[in-house]
């Protein structure tokens, strides 16, 4: 009966001690119009969002907003921008707002441009979108 408990116990012993081999973390391969928004000559750029605390289609607008803003300076439009951001905490509870202002003024431009192609990354969550002068 001996015997048969230390064999077992050897076995068990035996299996705990063997190397799990690791699972292959995946590396995260971005698209090349996030470093290079103007490619094949078209004007373009590129805005990012992280997560939104009020959503996805928030963080959406938030990603094209800033594309466009940057498309905006390339064209010559001046743009002011104004950001407020106010946070509260009592005990658990936190509360935060945030005011944005912004105000163009344009010198005799009109930017147009649309979504050429969007990227969220997997591990960040973070949105990318691509605008192009139409």
């Amino acid at each position: 009966m001996r015997v048969i408990l230390l064999s077992l116990l050897i076995v068990f012993f035996a299996g705990c001690n063997k190397d799990a081999a690791p699972a292959k973390e995946q590396t995260t391969v971005y698209p090349a119009w996030i470093n290079n928004p103007n490619i094949d000559g078209v004007t373009g750029s590129v805005g990012s969002s992280g997560p939104h605390f009020k959503g996805p289609a928030y963080q959406r607008k938030l990603a094209i907003s800033r594309a466009l803003d940057e498309l905006a300076l390339q064209q010559g439009v001046e743009i002011d921008l104004v950001a407020k951001r106010e946070q509260t905490a009592k005990d658990d509870d936190v509360h935060s707002t945030m005011d944005i202002q912004t105000q163009q003024r344009v010198k005799n431009s009109k930017v147009t441009a649309h979504i050429e192609a969007t990227f969220l990354d997997p591990k960040t969550k973070e949105l990318f979108v691509w605008m192009v002068l139409d």
